[in-house]
């Protein structure tokens, strides 16, 4: 892998595999609205733009047992039905609440199909923070060797 260390240059910091290689770089974004896939539509332009190839992959197809999917809709009604209860929604997951422990437990079950999504890429980004737990739980169990980096997307519009 090339490595540059000039990063005043506005130069790319990973340009290659060694041998010249492009780097394989794998997203994966989170379909739930469409700031998550947004942004990670525009990593892929910026990566691609410098030589890299990458895969956008969306969590909501990764998580087994159609949960992804079953999130997405009861997120959507909830937003459509009862808009005001989001901010209750995020009070019960923040750190140390049981609702939190059990989504962060729930999420490790992703953790091999993110890991297989990234299988043999140079970096892993996401754009949606259960991608951001299947990856911590990935690489927490050994399942995911190269770097994983969290892309925040603006948190202002939740």
């Amino acid at each position: 892998m090339t490595i540059r260390t000039a990063p005043a240059t506005n130069e790319p910091l990973l340009t290659t595999r060694s041998g010249g290689q492009a780097l394989r770089i794998a997203v994966v974004t989170g379909s739930y609205g469409s700031g998550h896939n947004a942004a990670a539509r525009e990593l892929a332009v910026a990566l691609r733009g410098i030589g890299c190839q990458v895969e956008i992959h969306d969590i909501v197809d990764l998580l087994p047992w159609r949960l992804g999917r079953i999130l997405r809709s009861a997120y959507y009604g909830q937003l459509r039905w009862h808009p005001r209860s989001w901010g209750a929604t995020l009070r019960l997951l923040e750190p140390g609440r049981p609702l939190h422990r059990l989504v962060t437990r729930s999420l490790g079950f992703a953790a091999a199909p993110v890991a297989a999504a990234a299988y043999e890429c140079d970096l892993v980004i996401t754009t949606h923070p259960f991608g951001a737990q299947a990856l911590g739980h990935a690489r927490a169990t050994g399942q995911l060797d190269c770097p994983a980096v969290t892309y925040f997307t603006d948190a202002s519009v939740h």
